[in-house]
């Protein structure tokens, strides 16, 4: 049996491969030519490597391109085309069937590429494009799990995304000139999506399809720092949702706007910090997120929280810090060991300890003292507050 062979070349001063490479090609299995500052070009008879594996060119900051007959390279596994001149992947990598990790990276250059692909097993796809990158048959990638598309410059992405049945997780963070979720109707496909992030996306009303609540797997939903006034109300009906952030949308004028009985039952994380969201922008039902745990609305206007927060059964932490015009506050839970809040506020404590009397807590030192409600820094401990001092807890 002959031996494998793994090579590597990193550093070399050469400009092309030597022909002479392909005498190895039955054993070849690994070939690093990363860190050749100045190869230029890749050659299309790299194809004839069948027998390849892992090939590794990053850091080869010439290169421009990769040849299309790297399709032909079936049994290859890894492909790090990190750090180069290439601003758009091959066509061809669609053939690669075992292809489990792709690297393309680009520092400090909008038109750079980086995205890792799995195809068996874990997948992942994390890339750096503007528009024409991407690949219009990335539909056809059906192992897809996971898609992070992070940071990119496209404002619009291929429609054929919905099709990807297995997708578990897409990452749209942070793309800020996205027009638009898709542009297609969620019933056409994503049925396995678990996971959407589209934090940082600047989108404003209509950015989001009126269908959203068909993604019936969804658990997971990060819309923070966008600019829509108002959210589908389709919403409501994402049964499976366990986390929504819509920290720091500053232009929302209201949660929702429709009854919470109409859905969230799974709703384990509610984030609705600096809002702005003035009385009246949440909505007086929203003690029927009977599975909600922690909410968080710090940095809001509002004068008054709606009633219904005392049917919040399995509520364990509220954060109301910076709550600045919070006067009053409704009764809590008693499921309730966390509060977090703007301490100073004289008008905010009475209510507060009002209400923790009637949960029949002693506000004393007590090894069973199970809510916590001191969270203010040493030097804001409030003039009402008879012990002044600091104490380090583990």
């Amino acid at each position: 049996m002959k031996p494998e062979l793994d090579i590597t070349m990193s550093d070399f001063e050469i400009r092309e491969l030597p022909l002479s490479i392909i005498h190895f090609q039955p054993h070849l299995r690994e070939r690093s030519l990363s860190f050749m500052k100045n190869l230029v070009s890749i050659p299309s008879s790299i194809c004839k490597l069948k027998g390849l594996v892992k090939l590794d060119v990053s850091f080869c900051s010439k290169i421009e391109s990769l040849p299309e007959e790297i399709g032909y390279l079936e049994k290859l596994e890894l492909l790090d085309a990190s750090y180069t001149l290439i601003s758009q992947p091959p066509s061809s990598i669609i053939r690669l069937n075992k292809l489990k990790s792709l690297s393309f990276a680009k520092y400090n250059t909008r038109g750079g590429v980086f995205f890792v692909f799995r195809m068996k097993g874990y997948v992942h796809w994390k890339i750096c494009i503007s528009d024409g990158g991407l690949l219009e048959g990335i539909g056809y990638l059906s192992s897809l799990k996971v898609l992070n598309l992070k940071g990119n410059n496209f404002e619009h992405l291929p429609r054929s995304i919905a099709q990807l049945g297995s997708l578990r997780s897409l990452d749209l963070s942070k793309c800020r000139r996205l027009k638009e979720f898709l542009g297609v109707s969620m019933a056409e496909g994503l049925c396995s999506l678990e996971e959407l992030d589209l934090s940082d996306c600047n989108l404003i009303d209509g950015g989001l399809p009126e269908d959203i609540g068909c993604l019936s797997s969804l658990k997971v939903l990060n819309l923070k720092g966008n600019n829509f006034e108002h959210l589908p109300r389709s919403i409501a009906q994402l049964g499976s949702l366990r986390s929504l952030d819509l920290s720091k949308c500053r232009r929302l004028k209201e949660f929702l706007g429709v009854s919470m009985a109409e859905g969230l039952c799974s709703l384990e994380e509610l984030d609705l910090s600096d809002c702005n969201l003035i009385d009246g922008g949440l909505p007086e039902d929203i003690g029927c997120l009977s599975s909600l745990k922690v909410l968080n609305l710090s940095g809001n206007n509002f004068e008054y929280l709606p009633q219904s927060i005392a049917q919040l059964g399995t509520l364990q932490v509220l954060d109301l810090s910076h709550c600045k015009k919070l006067t009053q506050l409704p009764e809590f839970s008693h499921q309730l060991d966390t509060i977090e809040a703007d301490w100073s506020n004289d008008s905010f404590c009475n209510s507060l300890f009002q209400n923790i009397s009637s949960l029949q807590h002693d506000i004393s030192v007590s090894d069973s003292l199970s809510l916590t409600v001191f969270v203010s820094w040493p030097w804001d401990i409030p003039r009402w507050f008879h012990y002044q001092g600091m104490v380090q807890v583990y």
